[in-house]
């Protein structure tokens, strides 16, 4: 009877490891959409204002993974490599508009890559 309570309450406190860091990663994938919005949106007048809130963006996002536990599997460290990526293309597309679709295409890169890794941390 005690093996069966030990067993439970191991279960227990590994399923309430996991899902007390969905919501970081949440918030991580919440981060990257507005980041993604914003690169889109520097095509218009205001580039430099677009711009700025991407990186802060990219920047909350990479502080809630390194937030989340690190035993989310290598699709969290690919996100934050992805996210790192994308933090650099930002830059590159202040300096020269024409780096916006690979801006892009990282950032949705690294959305998957937070996907996966939420996937993972749900199972």
């Amino acid at each position: 009877m005690n093996l069966i309570r030990i067993l439970f309450l191991v279960l227990v406190t590994l399923s309430a490891n996991t899902l007390a860091d969905q919501p970081k990663i949440k918030a991580a994938q919440d981060h990257l959409h507005a980041a993604l919005r914003h690169v889109i949106k520097s095509g218009d007048e205001t580039p430099g204002k677009h711009l700025d809130s991407a990186s802060t963006a990219l920047q909350m996002a990479q502080t809630r993974l390194e937030n989340a536990r690190k035993n989310k599997g290598s699709h969290t460290h690919v996100a934050l490599e992805k996210i790192q990526a994308s933090l650099k293309q930002v830059e590159l597309t202040r300096k020269n508009s024409s780096n916006r679709d690979k801006a892009i295409a990282e950032i949705k890169s690294a959305i998957a890559e937070v996907h996966e890794a939420r996937r993972a941390g749900a199972n």
